[in-house]
């Protein structure tokens, strides 16, 4: 019996770095879910303690520390989304590596489907947590954080794509 189609090491070694992206991304989401499942009474009292915490009294100056605007919840699900957005940009580019063809898009277009899905889950999943609520305001919220989070790598991909080219064009001249 022959199989249809040959696979050697190397194919191996060009997809670890996406293997380790998406435990990357499996950590993050397990850290999401722990987040966004625990009692609002467990996360008070995390804040207040990593406000007590000597290295944060010793460091961080008073104002910060104390910073906690009204729209707080909202702030907090931006935040936790930004690095699935930056993810998706960078599982789009090692999928093209990994598997030499024009699949970045694609692979971007699936990483930031799974991330929207989650962010959507997340706030189903909350539905029926008695201490936790769900609303359209921090589903938007989590869409946006995945938008900025995407923006930033994008942009900085398109800053290094121009940095490397001008300095080609230095060199090559």
């Amino acid at each position: 019996m022959t199989f249809p189609f040959r696979v050697s090491v190397s194919d191996f070694r060009r997809a670890l770095p996406l293997l380790g992206l998406t435990l990357l991304f499996a950590g993050l989401i397990a850290a999401g879910h722990a987040l966004t499942t625990a009692p609002r009474t467990s996360i008070a009292q995390m804040e207040t303690a990593v406000r007590r915490n000597d290295f944060v009294q010793a460091w961080v100056p008073q104002p910060v520390r104390d910073f906690r605007p009204e729209s707080w919840d909202l702030y907090q699900h931006f935040l936790l989304n930004v690095p699935f957005g930056i993810l998706a940009g960078f599982g789009g580019v090692l999928a093209g590596i990994a598997f030499r063809g024009n699949v970045r898009r694609w692979a971007v277009a699936v990483f930031l489907s799974l991330a929207a899905g989650w962010a959507l889950y997340t706030e189903w999943r909350q539905v029926a947590l008695p201490d936790r609520s769900a609303g359209w305001d921090d589903l938007l919220a989590n869409w946006a954080g995945l938008a900025a989070g995407f923006a930033v790598w994008s942009g900085g991909a398109f800053l290094f794509a121009r940095f490397s080219r001008s300095r080609a064009a230095a060199n090559g001249s």
